[in-house]
């Protein structure tokens, strides 16, 4: 039910993200794609919520995917911003509709105005 839900809202915020993008409005970005951005934008405290796939890599090395993941759930932590782990890297960039090759990693919710409802609906399956 989560991966679901989770595919829905991030479809919402999607759709409202490029809708934004062709009527050339104030644009204002809903969600970010990456570990890197999730961190960055964790650090300026934007965030809402983080999606982080289950079937992430796991590569120990130093400065490695497990250290900025660690980084993600630890800043995530200290701002109770929630972690969902749902869908998987593949699902995500499909439904964001990233480019073939590109598999995301994370995504970071800025913005969820507008998908309300679709997100109330993520937080009661998560739970």
């Amino acid at each position: 039910e989560l991966n679901k839900s989770l595919t829905t809202f991030l479809s919402q915020l999607r759709e409202y993200n490029d809708k934004a993008y062709r009527t050339g409005s104030a644009h204002k970005r809903r969600y970010c794609c990456g570990l890197r951005e999730a961190r960055k934008y964790l650090k300026l405290r934007k965030v809402k919520c983080v999606i982080i796939p289950p079937n992430i890599d796991k590569i120990v090395s130093k400065g490695g995917l497990y250290d900025c993941v660690h980084d993600i759930v630890n800043l995530s932590t200290e701002q109770n911003v929630p972690i969902f782990y749902g869908l998987n890297k593949t699902r995500i960039s499909k439904i964001l509709a990233r480019p073939k090759s590109t598999i995301t990693s994370a995504v970071s919710v800025i913005s969820y105005d507008g998908a309300e409802a679709l997100w109330s609906e993520v937080v009661h399956n998560a739970t």
